[in-house]
């Protein structure tokens, strides 16, 4: 008796049993959809570095020497670094590859330096510190995937303590307010789950000068010029 048939019926019938249990499976739903958009609000936190690079330039009856150079005004130069940590908020709106967007975002910052030395029989105190950095800044990136390469710039705010003491003399000046500058920079953005961003990034910001005028214990005028440099990480939620 040919087998055959009978064989060939049966492979025939387990094949499509097969391919009909297939059919049946649950299909992996993937981590986050494989036609990746950035539009969309988003808010998230950072941390980072930041070099601070100030001047004080004092002009008036005072030689302050060492650290600061003199004739024909005293300019003392006054740098230092620290960490920034806060936060941040914006949205974007995607055209093909190009994304645009607007971005707020405000950090605390440490960074603090005082010079203390004696100079012509007085003691001399030069001090800088910088409280907090905001600023509302416009974005301009290529998207690549989930990756985007972005420039951003915008307008900066900040707060500054600064100002100089004469210990046992009455000369000194302080300036102690808010202030409006510039900022601008660059980054790379990572979308790495449905709902999660990360980016690292650099800014620079300039504050320009302010000056400040005092007449105790002799006529001077102070300007204050203040840059700073932030690099930082930063993680962003998408609803």
């Amino acid at each position: 008796m040919d087998m055959r048939p009978y064989l060939l019926s049966t492979v025939s019938a387990l094949a499509l049993s097969g391919v009909a249990s297939a059919a049946d499976m649950p299909v992996k739903t993937p981590a986050f959809p494989s036609a990746v958009t950035w539009t969309g609000f988003y808010l998230g936190a950072h941390g980072g570095f930041a070099w601070l690079d100030a001047s004080q330039t004092i002009t008036g009856p005072i030689s302050i020497g060492s650290t600061c150079t003199t004739a024909p005004a005293a300019r003392c130069d006054i740098d230092d670094t620290g960490g920034v940590f806060g936060g941040q908020i914006g949205y974007n709106w995607q055209s093909r590859d190009w994304v645009f967007g607007i971005e707020a975002d405000a950090s605390g910052t440490g960074l603090k330096r005082t010079e203390t030395f004696a100079h012509t029989g007085f003691s001399h105190v030069i001090n800088d510190k910088m409280d907090w950095l905001a600023s509302v800044r416009g974005r301009l990136g290529w998207a690549v995937g989930d990756t985007l390469f972005y420039g951003t710039a915008g307008v900066a705010f900040s707060h500054f303590d600064a100002g100089w003491l004469r210990i046992g003399g009455a000369a000194r000046a302080q300036f102690d307010r808010s202030t409006t500058g510039w900022v601008a920079g660059g980054g790379i953005e990572k979308i790495f789950s449905r709902n999660w961003s990360a980016r690292v990034e650099f800014l620079h910001y300039g504050f320009g000068k302010d000056s400040l005028g005092s007449t105790i214990g002799g006529t001077y005028t102070t300007a204050f010029r203040h840059d700073v440099s932030v690099v930082r990480l930063g993680l962003n939620f998408r609803p």
